[in-house]
């Protein structure tokens, strides 16, 4: 009965061991989890940056994104219509939101996956006319990618877009006669944006 107690205590010093040995082979996760309410903010990575967005996790594996663009721009025209020379004055805004998943495959890095809708308007005017012209699309898109966290609030990572949208343009000018022409016209696009470099800050 002696020996029996000792062959189980050994038994289990070894068991014990092996756990404490495989936890330190796998690499921690925690790194990787993250919490419910737990806020971010992400950006596309270029030549600076031009899109940026929220997220917000209303699960320890899934938030709710909001990304989004906008620009703004004044350009002089030359022309030798009867109007002259012109100032056109634009802008351009777009976003889209849905939800994505995350998935931890180490302590590092994730990958994640999501789709959600996408609306986008543009405007732009010319000065001393009435001419002028406007965009506006619906549409939706579709989105994975991984990324490395540095340190447990700030990851860099690739992403991967595709996206499919119906468009509406319309138009009025004035033409070298004097008279208003307006134009209507509708299009479809379907876009693939294959690599683009983002950094996430979390907090």
């Amino acid at each position: 009965m002696r020996q029996l107690s000792l062959m189980l205590a050994g038994a289990c010093v070894c068991v014990a061991a092996g756990r404490a040995l495989h936890a330190q082979a796998n690499p921690d996760t925690t790194t990787a989890s993250f919490r419910e309410g737990e806020w971010g903010i992400g950006f596309i990575v270029r030549n600076s940056v031009t899109e940026a967005g929220v997220l917000r996790f209303s699960t320890p594996a899934r938030a709710w994104v909001l990304d989004g663009t906008a620009s703004f721009d004044r350009q002089s025209l030359s022309s030798s219509s009867v109007v002259g020379d012109q100032t056109q004055r634009s802008w351009y805004v777009n976003g889209q939101f849905g939800p994505r998943w995350y998935h931890a495959m180490s302590g590092h890095v994730t990958r994640f996956l999501g789709f959600g809708a996408l609306a986008a308007y543009g405007h732009a005017d010319y000065s001393g006319t009435s001419g002028h012209s406007s965009i506006s699309s619906l549409g939706a898109y579709g989105e994975t990618g991984m990324q490395y966290m540095l340190t447990r609030y700030l990851a860099f990572g690739w992403r991967g877009t595709v996206s499919a949208s119906r468009g509406e343009t319309s138009s009025t000018d004035l033409t070298s006669q004097g008279f208003v022409a307006t134009s209507n016209a509708t299009a479809y696009h379907v876009g693939l944006d294959a690599v683009q470099l983002t950094g996430t800050i979390y907090f």
